[in-house]
């Protein structure tokens, strides 16, 4: 049905109600009637209305009446609707109220059982549950009896500028705040223990938030794309999703407790991609598992001090940080996973506890460091973690120097440190022995069964008849 210029027609709810079984049948009985201005629809048992019934063609409607007997709607995308009216009779209500911008007013039925609104927003019936906000409006103002916010209750309210609490709130659900682009500030409920996924996803004027106490759970991607956030302070005992902070590029300091950080699979880590992000504390207690990723391309980190008990550097946990140039690999490190310091194209040196027993593959791809030092016997190194290949010197300890490498002139070594402990390598591509003195070294000492060698990224063994 095509009825571009009409004008001004209403479907009175007494006299010119559109027929169910005309709904019901699948057609598109308002498809490209872009001048209505004002609809009633029929009643219908669990009736839903569909994006054919009310396509986004309908660009002028402004008031929208669902009659007595409708139970269900579930779709309402008319870009210039100001009013909506719902019925005694309404049992559910889905519809992504945050297609219609312009939305300020939402009625219900007094009558109505399961379902209450109040100053353009739609509660359940006791309003402890936010269940849709029209996107018209600036300022929000939540009662007492609020305990949770809905489900995309204001997805996309662009116009929103400021939200209170109040302190009875205990629950902020998923994408609930998704797309509040002029949402600069709020105050949390003291009382608030969950903010779920994406619940203020590119909220990208939101500054600063301060976690109550009582917060238990930040979900994945809870504040990623928030722009203006500069400061993060994560206390103890808080679980936290993945990429809860990625992508804030106004970031530019956090603060971690003894948090939990969910385990990251794929995406971002928590700080990922806070491209200015140079100042970072995390507890001495706090866990290592689920830090995977957690820089990944904070390209202006300097500097940041990892736990004194974590046993792994996880993997891509510095991935693309070109400027992270001072960082201490703690003594309790037994493994160096996979990628964890790809392209820290500013990093120099690297001292490699005797604790440590695994370097993982690409673990150091792209850093041309200036020198490595090994404090204890070589851990595995897998052959392409790029520790030895791109180092100009390496430092090895003078007990794994006398064990291995008995027959080396220490001049083609560069001697040993001052303090007389470590034999460094020459300048240039390290290679602890290249491979044109092995034969040297083995006819030489034939006692000897195996000796390094950096360039082939393992031991060379003692040829047998």
């Amino acid at each position: 049905m095509q009825c571009v210029d009409i004008e001004g027609v209403e479907f009175e709810v007494a006299s010119r109600l559109l027929p169910g079984d005309l709904i019901s049948s699948g057609v598109a009985p308002f498809f490209e009637c872009s001048n209505i201005v004002s609809v009633a629809l029929s009643p219908k048992d669990a009736f839903g209305y569909s994006r054919d019934i009310m396509p986004n063609s309908m660009s002028r409607i402004r008031e929208l009446e669902v009659v007595e007997g409708v139970t269900n709607v579930d779709a309402v995308y008319c870009g210039n609707l100001t009013r909506l009216v719902l019925p005694a009779t309404m049992e559910a209500f889905s519809a992504p109220v945050y297609n219609n911008p312009n939305l300020g007013e939402i009625i219900v039925s007094a009558e109505n059982p399961r379902f209450a609104a109040k100053d353009g927003i739609l509660y359940d019936k006791g309003m402890t549950t936010v269940i849709a906000c029209g996107c018209a409006k600036t300022k929000v103002e939540l009662p007492g009896t609020v305990k949770a916010i809905g489900k995309n209750a204001f997805r996309n309210c662009i116009r929103i500028e400021d939200v209170k609490f109040p302190m009875s709130v205990g629950d902020i659900g998923g994408s609930s705040f998704y797309g509040c682009t002029n949402l600069a500030s709020m105050t949390l409920s003291e009382c608030l223990t969950n903010i779920a996924a994406s619940a203020f996803y590119k909220c990208t004027r939101l500054q600063d938030v301060e976690f109550p106490c009582a917060l238990e759970n930040i979900g994945d991607n809870a504040f990623a794309y928030c722009n203006n956030l500069s400061e993060v302070k994560l206390h103890d005992g808080l679980l936290v999703g993945r990429g809860a902070f990625s992508y804030c590029s106004g970031l530019r300091n956090a603060i971690v407790g003894k948090v939990k950080v969910s385990d990251v699979r794929t995406g971002q880590g928590l700080f990922g991609e806070c491209v200015n992000l140079t100042d970072v504390v995390i507890d001495d207690d706090a866990s290592w598992l689920g830090w995977s990723s957690a820089f990944g391309g904070c390209k202006k980190l300097q500097q940041v001090k990892l736990p004194r008990n974590w046993k792994v550097i996880p993997s891509q946990i510095f991935y693309g940080c070109v400027s992270l140039s001072d960082f201490e690999i703690g003594n309790e490190v037994e493994s160096i996973d996979n990628n964890a310091f790809y392209y820290c194209s500013s990093l120099r040196s690297v001292r490699i506890p005797a604790e440590t027993t695994n370097v993982a593959n690409y673990a150091f791809y792209g850093v041309a460091m200036k020198e490595a030092v090994f404090e204890g016997d070589l851990p595995v190194l897998q052959s392409k973690c790029y520790l030895i290949d791109n180092a100009a010197k390496v430092y090895y300890p003078r007990q794994f120097a006398e064990h291995y490498l008995p027959v080396v002139p220490a001049e083609k070594f560069g001697g040993y440190t001052e303090d007389n402990q470590f034999v460094k390598s020459g300048e240039g591509r390290l290679m602890a022995i290249p491979t044109s003195w092995v034969n040297e070294v083995f006819d030489a000492h034939p006692e000897l069964k195996e000796v390094w060698s950096g360039n082939v990224g393992g031991f060379i063994r003692q040829p047998t008849d």
